[in-house]
């Protein structure tokens, strides 16, 4: 399931469903202490069920306080995205991976971070971690297994 680097082409696809699958947070020591600057760890995964034509991406984000190892805070989300002519666009590799267009991959990853970015200011929203905004972060750039 590899993203594979190709001609741009135009590619119909919608939202079939978002999910929030987990969030929490966690009380800080100092309740009266007011944190600015965060940190994210970003991972994102790529599923692909073929059967349906959907590609479901997983993003998970745990908020630290900049330059500290706790944990403050986790949202993971689902995003499923309903491909049309799914078997035109991707194609299976000898070692039966499926291929998936790069510039298709970084788009729905971009759509994905943006809608968890909006359902993590929601669910952080009157809390501690109200100010932690994820920033604008471009998914091509994101490394393989999280930022």
């Amino acid at each position: 399931m590899a993203a594979e680097k190709s001609k741009p082409h135009s590619v119909d696809f919608q939202i079939q469903s978002i999910q929030l699958m987990e969030s929490f947070l966690v009380e800080p020591v100092d309740l009266l202490e007011s944190i600015r600057d965060f940190s994210f760890e970003i991972r994102m995964e790529l599923k692909i069920n073929d059967e349906h034509q959907w590609f479901v991406i997983m993003t998970d984000i745990k908020v630290r306080k900049k330059n500290q190892n706790d944990v403050l805070g986790k949202i993971k989300t689902q995003c499923v995205y309903h491909i049309d002519h799914f078997e035109d666009i991707t194609a299976k590799s000898d070692d039966g991976k499926i291929k998936i267009p790069k510039q298709l991959t970084d788009t729905l990853n971009s759509i994905s971070l943006s809608t968890t970015r909006g359902m993590m200011f929601s669910a952080f929203r009157g809390t501690h971690l109200h100010q932690a905004i994820l920033p604008v972060i471009n998914p091509a750039n994101l490394t393989e297994g999280g930022s």
